[in-house]
């Protein structure tokens, strides 16, 4: 099945809102860990889904605050590139994805869903 998902080549800033200056954990349904995100890694994957509904979300120049953000243009809400919410319905920041990043920069995201509309991340798949 093919998934959408946002890459970013993230600043020193955006990866210490993502990651608040330790690794990442991923654990499945029982809770054994599955993947770690190493905090020094510079890129961050966010899933394509807008954890309010689902929706799909988009990335926007804004000129008049000199910025880019996240939008999600069904229910608006709108995001920092870290994926913190700045504004709207949504309950909690964007999903973060587990990644691997090889010598040569290649980037591979291990598949992980979140279940959209609620407050704490519940991994679905």
């Amino acid at each position: 099945m093919d998934k959408n998902v946002w890459i970013l080549k993230a600043s020193p800033a955006v990866l210490e809102e993502v990651y608040k200056g330790k690794d990442m954990e991923f654990r499945d349904q029982v809770g054994h860990l599955v993947w770690t995100n190493k905090k020094d890694v510079p890129y961050v994957v966010f899933s394509g889904k807008c954890p309010h509904l689902g929706c799909g979300y988009k990335w926007r120049k804004v000129p008049k605050l000199g910025k880019e953000i996240f939008l999600c243009p069904c229910h608006l809400s709108i995001y920092e590139p870290s994926g913190k919410v700045l504004d709207g319905p949504a309950p909690r920041p964007l999903d973060t994805l587990p990644i691997r990043v090889d010598a040569g920069g290649n980037v591979e995201i291990i598949d992980m869903e979140f279940k959209a509309g609620t407050k704490a991340q519940t991994r679905i798949v």
